[in-house]
């Protein structure tokens, strides 16, 4: 089936769950846009050059970019977070909200940059009340053209890779934020909406900005980073062990992918697991002695043995690089942990076990990109091979996520979109809230890879339903 024809609802609420900007609907409204001064663009083009590297997610996404330019593809970049609120939006306070997020963090003071040869630089405005934004009537959109607008946001080249608005109606509007991932993952959910939501409405009322809870310097992580990269060599532990997983695996789809890693991809959402199957899925796993994502693991892993009879199955998950106090902090902090399943015929409960174990036994390498293991031994991996998916885990209900924050979230309607563009590998985000479990699937929109995909989802969802059934037994 397409991706477009998929379906979005389901028994189970989806509002972090990832969902392709194309699906987004929305009355007519006048469109506002808030863009940066004259005075922010021009401090941004005289920002000093900065000896802080980017972090090496940044250098990996400013590259791909340029790729992606190459190839004239559009490329899967930007985070956009939607919402709605009552009655008719105060400009002055939301400008004022907007300004004030991005002043905080100060990786949106960063203009990145990389030449014809890949390398990377940084400059950095140093004064962060150099950053103004006004806002710029636009006229009245429907949902085509405020997704126009969003696909206009500047790519990660520029420093003004971020673009916020609202669609006002007649008793309400609909605010929406659209950041480029080159400064931010998906904790944005929860720091935008929180922060910009929380300084509207103090705004609103007159009084000062609301406290929030300090915010680190992403620059700091990106010096952290470089550091402990620079102490690697051929000998230390995390390269040994990269070099051992990817020097024994082989790729993990049900699928035979394109050549080209840059192909045009669309994002479907489908539900998984209602409320109550969701917590006996976990109690399932806890009896296994493995952690929700251990148990995903399992489920990904029987299901591409249902589908193909392979006996091994290999996934990337990915996980936080935040320290405990870089929660409130804004930036892409994330890597990748290489799981591999071995003798996918065991039970549910071997798999889960195995599969938290390995995350476990392997935690050092979200730390260490492939990209530095290339560096310090360069071509002694193998040419990289299309087909490793990348499966992610997400509770929105436990830290650096806030259930409170995201209860208001669910009732302001707040949905997260991507845009549809370039992708690098098949992503499965499966993400569980106070009233269930749903999974967003990212994958080239090719007919042979959409019905293998469709097959894939549906015997994940099967398992993971026997799973909880069982448990309930």
């Amino acid at each position: 089936s397409s991706a477009s024809s998929s379906p979005l609802a389901g028994s189970c609420d989806v509002m972090v769950a990832l969902r392709s900007l194309n699906h987004w609907t929305g009355a007519p409204g006048a469109l506002v846009q808030w863009k940066p001064t004259a005075a922010s663009q021009a401090a941004a083009l005289a920002a000093p050059a900065e000896a802080i590297p980017p972090s090496r997610q940044q250098q990996q996404h400013l590259r791909a970019y340029r790729r992606s330019e190459a190839a004239g593809l559009p490329m899967a970049r930007l985070i956009t977070l939607v919402w709605d609120e009552p009655g008719q939006c105060d400009i002055d306070a939301m400008t004022e909200a907007f300004t004030a997020h991005l002043r905080r963090h100060d990786t949106y003071a960063s203009h990145l940059s990389v030449d014809h040869l890949g390398r990377t630089s940084r400059h950095q405005i140093r004064d962060a009340t150099a950053i103004a934004l006004e806002p710029v009537a636009a006229g009245v959109v429907d949902a085509d053209g405020w997704r126009r607008a969003v696909e206009q946001t500047p790519g990660p080249l520029d420093w003004d890779c971020f673009s916020f608005g609202v669609i006002q109606r007649a008793d309400h509007f609909t605010v929406f934020a659209a950041v480029d991932h080159v400064h931010t993952d998906i904790f944005l959910v929860r720091l935008l909406f929180d922060e910009v939501r929380r300084s509207y409405m103090a705004a609103v009322a007159g009084q000062p900005s609301p406290p929030f809870s300090a915010a680190t310097s992403y620059l700091d992580y990106c010096r952290r980073q470089e550091a402990a990269l620079a102490g690697l060599t051929v000998d230390s532990p995390e390269i040994r062990a990269w070099l051992d997983v990817l020097a024994h695996t082989v790729p993990s789809l049900p699928t035979a992918l394109r050549e080209d890693p840059y192909v045009v991809s669309d994002i479907v959402t489908r539900p998984l697991l209602d409320g109550s199957a969701s917590r006996r899925f976990e109690l399932a796993c806890a009896a296994a002695g493995a952690r929700p994502l251990g148990g995903f693991l399992a489920v990904a892993a029987q299901a591409h043995a249902m589908l193909t009879g392979a006996t091994q199955f290999v996934a990337m998950a990915p996980f936080s690089t935040r320290r405990a106090d870089e929660g409130s902090t804004n930036g892409w902090f994330s890597g990748v942990t290489p799981v591999v399943l071995r003798d996918t015929a065991r039970s549910f409960s071997e798999l889960a076990r195995t599969a938290q174990s390995a995350c476990a036994e392997r935690s050092a390498l979200v730390h260490v990109p492939i990209e530095r293991v290339l560096e310090v031994i360069p071509g002694a991996l193998p040419a990289a091979r299309a087909g490793v998916p990348m499966l992610s885990y997400l509770d929105s209900q436990l830290p650096p996520m806030d259930s409170t924050v995201m209860r208001e979230w669910r009732d302001h309607d707040g949905r997260l979109f991507l845009n549809r563009g370039a992708a690098h590998q098949i992503g499965l985000w499966i993400t569980r809230t106070d009233e269930g479990t749903t999974l967003s699937v990212a994958a080239p929109e090719d007919a042979e890879t959409q019905s293998a995909l469709d097959s894939f989802v549906d015997a994940m969802t099967d398992i993971a339903a026997s799973v909880a059934t069982t448990a309930a037994a």
